[in-house]
């Protein structure tokens, strides 16, 4: 199979996977030293996880959501689908077949008509651009 560059889309979501990750970390190594009973302080975990200290205490005090979580619940389809969407689409194109607008749109609404029922609202006008960029 042919290796496709990924997307700016996919790379974000790398990109804040990573960051979460380590924002996971700091806030189990920030409880760690509190369950100790060390005075530990946001600023010196957030330095050494390379995390911001406003968003580890924000983790820390359950008060807000991470970036992915927010990214993640704004997304129309769960990033499982879109992926077998995209799948679609690059095997489509590559047996010369491309789909065109209309068709993916179509799919991508049928997806969220099988998961979320008759209240599935259609992506929008412009979801497709942000899909393949």
């Amino acid at each position: 199979m042919v290796k496709h560059a990924q997307s700016t889309r996919v790379k974000q979501r790398k990109k804040l996977e990573s960051q979460e990750h380590r924002l996971q970390a700091a806030a189990a190594d920030y409880a760690e030293s509190k369950a100790r009973g060390k005075k530990a302080s946001y600023a010196v975990v957030a330095v050494r996880h390379g995390v911001d200290r406003s968003t580890l205490h924000r983790l820390v005090t359950k008060v807000g959501k991470t970036m992915l979580e927010y990214s993640t619940a704004r997304l129309k389809l769960l990033p499982g689908e879109e992926s077998m969407l995209v799948a679609l689409i690059i095997e489509s194109a590559e047996r010369g077949l491309p789909m065109t607008k209309d068709q993916i749109e179509h799919y991508a609404n049928c997806v969220l008509e099988v998961r979320l029922g008759s209240k599935a609202k259609p992506v929008g006008k412009w979801w497709l651009d942000g899909l393949l960029t």
